[in-house]
């Protein structure tokens, strides 16, 4: 069966780190950053573009879920709501695939210190910190990568994985 592995978090947690990486230690796997569906000038959050990059990213996920070639997709994105991931989950309920979902989080420290080592913008750094929260009200288990490397984080969602394997 197929697998689909959701993984959110704030920006400058980890998650393309980590996702890069489950990619090069996974065979038939395709990755999608929900970020890369983003990538316009001007940059617009209005409803409109929130309800066309949530579609983009459906489609993209049932093309790829759909292709024989692969058989784990992975799926990076904020998703700090429940209702976003239900919403693209929805648009593929026909398709017969095993989801295994985990929120990256760390401490708010390590968090701001991240995004201060990638040079975001000072306006982020609070913003971001404060939606850390979020992910605890959600679906998905949180993954503590304080003090974590890459590879550490990737060897516990691939436990997770597994785990999620063995009861489907």
């Amino acid at each position: 069966m197929k697998s689909l592995v959701v993984i959110g978090g704030p920006m400058g947690v980890g998650r393309s780190a980590v996702c890069r990486e489950l990619l090069s230690r996974s065979d038939k796997a395709v990755w999608l950053d929900g970020d890369w569906c983003w990538m316009m000038h001007p940059w617009q959050v209005t409803t409109e573009t929130e309800a066309m990059v949530e579609r983009n990213i459906i489609a993209l996920l049932r093309n790829y879920l759909s292709c024989s070639a692969y058989e784990t997709v992975i799926f990076d994105w904020v998703l700090d709501k429940e209702l976003i991931v239900h919403t693209i989950l929805s648009g593929l309920q026909d398709l017969e695939y095993r989801v295994t979902r985990v929120s990256l989080v760390c401490a708010p420290e390590e968090l701001r210190a991240r995004l201060i080592t990638d040079a975001r913008s000072p306006s982020i750094l609070d913003e971001t910190v404060l939606r850390l929260p979020l992910y605890q009200a959600l679906e998905a288990p949180c993954l503590d990568t304080t003090g974590l490397t890459v590879l550490q984080v990737v060897d516990r969602v691939q436990e997770m994985i597994r785990a999620r394997s063995k009861h489907s």
